[in-house]
């Protein structure tokens, strides 16, 4: 049975302006929509976002604040999608939101194709 879901992880920048979150997939998760925001506003200085899936680079952002993305990709049981932001302002909450759709591991090509609906 397929499932909407919304992962949400933040963490503070450090002193140097960086930070480091993780999404694990507990089933095959169809990604439909990330999002990157660093907060409270103003901002002096505007950090970059990169995400890597099992550590290959998946995506990034030269803004990785107030930043979003429709890039589909289909992770499976077990795999961690990671936002790393670097440039940022030291003590800002940097926020990573992943959306899509959760299905019981080993369903997810099936699924995502029309052939498990």
């Amino acid at each position: 049975m397929a499932i909407r879901q919304t992962f949400v992880e933040s963490v503070v920048l450090n002193g140097s302006g960086a930070g480091e979150v993780s999404i694990t997939a507990r089933g095959d998760f169809d990604v439909q929509h990330t999002n990157v925001i660093v907060a409270p506003l103003p901002s002096v200085l505007v950090p970059t976002a990169q995400l890597t899936l099992n550590g290959a680079p998946f995506e990034g952002s030269q803004t990785g604040d107030f930043d979003s993305s429709d890039t589909r990709h289909l992770m499976l049981a077990g795999d961690i999608l990671t936002c790393t932001w670097t440039g940022g302002d030291a003590g800002k909450r940097a926020t990573f939101t992943v959306r899509g759709v959760e299905y019981p591991a080993g369903t997810g090509m099936k699924a995502t194709s029309g052939q498990g609906r």
